[in-house]
């Protein structure tokens, strides 16, 4: 409905293994969960960003626990977003991550007893 062509995979090693296919179109975003099995979301940033040709592809951290905006890791996404995340939420995080004029780590995370404004 928002006019975007999505792949989808269901590991870390399955998206790196469809990343690196001869044939495969560069992604203009990638969007990772914190928690899967065999690798995180941290090891498969480290990972994409390991490749040259994947180094500034915006990627957004889907989480269920908070990181720090200091923590090392942290620098790797283009910004993170609380699970659940709403819908406006994930199409405002892309659309902000996708404009021309995007500044890294966009911080979607609700402080205490806050709603998430992106």
């Amino acid at each position: 409905m928002w006019g975007m062509h999505v792949s989808s995979v269901e590991s870390g090693a399955q998206a790196l293994q469809a990343l690196a296919r001869e044939n495969a179109a560069q992604p203009d975003i990638i969007i990772t969960d914190m928690h899967m099995p065999e690798m995180d979301g941290v090891t498969l940033a480290r990972a994409i960003k390991a490749q040259p040709n994947l180094v500034k592809v915006p990627l957004v951290l889907l989480t269920s626990g908070f990181m720090p905006p200091g923590h090392e890791a942290a620098q790797l996404f283009e910004a993170r977003l609380l699970k659940p995340a709403r819908q406006k939420q994930l199409f405002d995080t892309l659309a902000r991550c996708l404009s021309a004029g995007a500044s890294g780590n966009l911080l979607a995370e609700p402080k205490a007893g806050a709603a998430a404004k992106i």
